[in-house]
C-alpha cells in the first residue's frame, strides 16, 4: 500500500491501540483529522486546516497593554526588528529580550528610568554591555514610534569601552 506524505501532519497509536492524526502547524490551532489518508473525509478536513488564515498571537491578552510584555512582543514583531536587522543581530537581541523580559516583563514601560538602565548595564561585561545598550535603545526608540513613552532613557548613557587586545609580538 502506498504512503501518502503530506505536510503538518503528526501521527501517533495512543495506548489503545488506536491511530490518531492530526493537523500541526507552528502558529495555528491543532485540529483532528478524520478518517484514513487519502479518503475524502480526511481529505476536506486536511485542505480546510490548511486554508485556515487565522494564526494564533502568542500571549494575546495575557499582558498588560502598556507593559514591556507588549512592547517587546510588538518589537519582535516589527519591520523595525525583522526587516532591518541581519539574522544574527535578531538572534542576539531575541536573546536579550528574553532575559530581559523574564525579569521585568510585567513592568509598566513608562516606568523604566535611566538609573534602571545603568544599574542593568553595569552588572554586564564590556561586550556585553555595547550588546544589551544597542538592544535597549532599539527597543525604547520603537516604543517613542509607537507611543508607549516620549522620551528615551538610553540616551546619553555609554557602554565601558572593551580592552584593547595587544597585538602578536
Amino acid at each position: 500500500m502506498t504512503r501518502i506524505k503530506l505536510d503538518y501532519i503528526h501521527e501517533y497509536t495512543d495506548c489503545r491501540g488506536r491511530t490518531r492524526r492530526y493537523f500541526r502547524r507552528a502558529g495555528f490551532k491543532t485540529k483532528t483529522l478524520p478518517g484514513l489518508p487519502g479518503s475524502d473525509e480526511f481529505m476536506a478536513a486536511y485542505q480546510a486546516a490548511l486554508v485556515e488564515s487565522t494564526p494564533i498571537e502568542a500571549g494575546v491578552g495575557r499582558s498588560n497593554p502598556q507593559s514591556m510584555d507588549a512592547l517587546i512582543a510588538a518589537y519582535l514583531k516589527s519591520d523595525a526588528f525583522t526587516k532591518a536587522l541581519a539574522g544574527e543581530t535578531q538572534q542576539m537581541r531575541r536573546n536579550i529580550l528574553d532575559r530581559f523580559r523574564a525579569k521585568h516583563g510585567g513592568k509598566m514601560v513608562r516606568t523604566l528610568e535611566r538609573r534602571h538602565v545603568v544599574a542593568i548595564i553595569e552588572k554586564k561585561k564590556p561586550f556585553a554591555q555595547r550588546n544589551w545598550l544597542n538592544t535597549l535603545r532599539g527597543l525604547m526608540l520603537f516604543a517613542i514610534k509607537e507611543n508607549y513613552r516620549a522620551d528615551d532613557p538610553t540616551d546619553g548613557i555609554k557602554a565601558v569601552k572593551p580592552p584593547m587586545r595587544s597585538k602578536g609580538t
